[in-house]
């Protein structure tokens, strides 16, 4: 699977069921691909993402994002 993205800016990406999280420097965000459809989903938008550089998922769905702009470390709870 290829999925394109135009404008984005990824460096980092995690799985979690079914779905992959890509941190996108471009737009301050966390784009969300789902695997089986293939297909771009509705981004994850936090005020507190500043040019984000790296994205992990706990195994109980938590998101981590970190954060080049201001040095920090944004927890999510996933839905």
């Amino acid at each position: 699977m290829i999925v394109e993205s135009p404008g984005a800016h990824f460096d980092a990406a995690a799985i979690y069921d079914g779905k992959l999280y890509a941190n996108n420097q471009h737009d301050d965000n966390v784009s969300v691909f789902d695997l089986a459809a293939e297909t771009e989903l509705d981004p994850i938008v936090d005020d507190a993402f500043s040019f984000p550089h790296g994205v992990d998922v706990s195994p109980n769905g938590i998101l981590a994002v970190t954060n080049y702009g201001t040095s920090t470390v944004v927890l999510r709870d996933l839905p």
